[in-house]
């Protein structure tokens, strides 16, 4: 039951996260669109939407597969076997994506020959994941709490009749 609980958790989540960036996107498109239309400005071409739509949706997918699901599970599962505070996860996660953000920054780095770039746009990207890691960590906090008190309620009911 903590396996399944724990991959709906993470999959609630990983949803908040993607519709949110793609609900941005739109919202945005919609502004600059406005914005164009009151400014006399041209509109730009009818695929933009669509392909900004398929950015964010590969963007946050990617973040979420890379970063924020391995950090807020490590965070998790250090928290759970050493007994700390549930609060301590968000620094936890913190530093786990740093990590994660850095040696996926070196890596890329190495390949492509420019290192001390690549580390640097490691770095921006890891300002740029914070509110998404906060966001992941709050929905994952929030739909764990939704099912530990439908157990609860099932519990109560199923042992009652």
């Amino acid at each position: 039951m903590r396996y399944f609980s724990t991959a709906v958790a993470h999959a609630m989540a990983t949803t908040v996260v993607v519709s949110t960036s793609v609900l941005f996107v739109v919202l945005s498109y919609f502004g600059l669109l406005a914005w164009a239309v009151l400014a006399n400005a041209p509109i730009g071409g009818p695929l933009a939407l669509g392909f900004m739509i398929l950015v964010a949706l590969v963007g946050s997918c990617t973040a979420v597969l890379v970063v924020l699901f391995p950090s807020t599970l490590l965070s998790e599962i250090t928290c759970r076997k050493l007994h700390w505070p549930k609060l301590i996860e968000i620094p936890l996660a913190t530093l786990a994506s740093l990590l994660i953000s850095l040696i996926v920054g070196s890596t890329v780095g190495w390949f492509y020959g420019d290192i001390k770039q690549a580390l640097r746009l490691a770095l921006i990207s890891e300002l740029v994941l914070l509110v998404p890691l906060g966001a992941y960590w709050w929905s994952l906090q929030g739909t764990s709490g939704l099912i530990k008190l439908g157990a609860r309620v099932w519990s109560y009911f199923r042992g009652g009749a």
